[in-house]
């Protein structure tokens, strides 16, 4: 019996023989570029890196190993202080891998488009610019604005230190190291960020937006996530909002600008984690179904109606009217934590 299999083994090395010396018979081009500005990059499913090194020229290392050598087609060519690189396949039923690795100047301009190809770029760069189908992009270190559009890939920004415009149909966003101004947006997938500073606009359809050790003007919103924010520092008045999820906020330092913080079906929390409570504070939920949990007491309460529904509101001053602090749900329970 194990001459048997040994027989077999052997006569399937050879068979794949073949195919695994196939797998290095890949072509490899280089190509050096100087005086270079900008990278244009489009592929259809090659795979992109980038890393900065201290020449002041552009190197192009382009791997592809291909079942048919005729459907694939790149070309590289620069102009007018820009490089471009392109890639085209021919053919339905044609496969391959494709590799590009580029080295650059510090402080280049990139441009990225692909269908499928995943994109990881370290810098420091200065603006970078991508758009993918469905292909994960990662950028660490960027000095210039930064602008991404996937449909249902990943996206992670590393110390992205210009302005951040992110918007993904089913991607999750991860972001970690801000002080810039920024915009993300996804239809299905979660956003993440970390260590941000500036003027902050996040909104997901059905994912949940989660943000720590951040700091700056905030308005987040959710049609059917959850808002968790921990140790964050305002710069400015800020609003967190959800339709059927819950918005939960736990402060860094005591809050001296004006907050908006509701949901239609969820909990609402504001926690000051230690930290002075002070201003206006006022407190909506549905009778039949809200609830209201605060450690002072009111100096106001009033029942009202609203969408033929009976609510309640609830009031309270402390240490002075500013700032005004609002927390509204409908059938949640509105929880104010010293």
């Amino acid at each position: 019996m194990k001459k048997v299999t040994a027989i077999f083994i052997c006569a399937m090395i050879l068979v794949l023989m073949p195919c695994l010396m196939q797998a290095k018979d890949g072509k490899e081009v280089r190509k050096e570029f100087s005086g270079i500005k900008v990278i244009d990059i489009s592929t259809v499913s090659g795979d992109v890196t980038i890393k900065v090194h201290d020449s002041d020229k552009v190197t192009v290392d382009l791997f592809y190993d291909v079942d048919v050598e005729d459907a694939f087609e790149y070309k590289i060519s620069d102009r007018s202080s820009r490089v471009e690189i392109k890639e085209e396949w021919h053919g339905r039923s044609t496969w391959g891998e494709v590799r590009w690795t580029l080295a650059v100047p510090k402080g280049i301009d990139i441009e990225f488009s692909t269908a499928s190809g995943d994109f990881d770029a370290s810098g420091p760069f200065g603006s970078v610019k991508v758009s993918t189908a469905s292909g994960d992009i990662e950028v660490r270190d960027t000095k210039g604005d930064v602008s991404v559009s996937t449909a249902s890939g990943e996206v992670t920004l590393i110390k992205a230190y210009g302005g951040n415009k992110v918007s993904t149909a089913s991607g999750e966003i991860t972001i970690k190291e801000s002080n810039a101004k920024s915009r993300l947006s996804t239809a299905s997938g979660d956003i993440r960020v970390s260590k941000m500073e500036g003027d902050l606009k996040f909104s997901t359809a059905s994912g949940d937006i989660e943000v720590s050790d951040c700091k700056g003007t905030f308005k987040l919103s959710c049609a059917s996530g959850t808002i968790v924010v921990e140790k964050v520092s305002f710069t400015g008045a800020s609003s967190f909002s959800t339709a059927s999820g819950e918005v939960e906020v736990v402060l860094a330092e005591s809050c001296k600008y004006d907050l908006e913080l509701s949901t239609a079906s969820g909990d609402v929390t504001l926690d000051y984690n230690g930290q002075e409570v002070r201003g206006y504070f006022e407190f909506e939920a549905r009778k039949r179904r809200g609830r209201i949990s605060c450690p002072f007491g009111f100096d106001n309460e009033e029942e009202f109606k609203k969408h033929g529904e009976t609510y309640l509101k609830k009031s309270f001053t402390r240490n002075g009217d500013d700032p005004q602090i609002f927390m509204t749900t409908a059938s949640g329970h509105v929880t104010l934590k010293k």
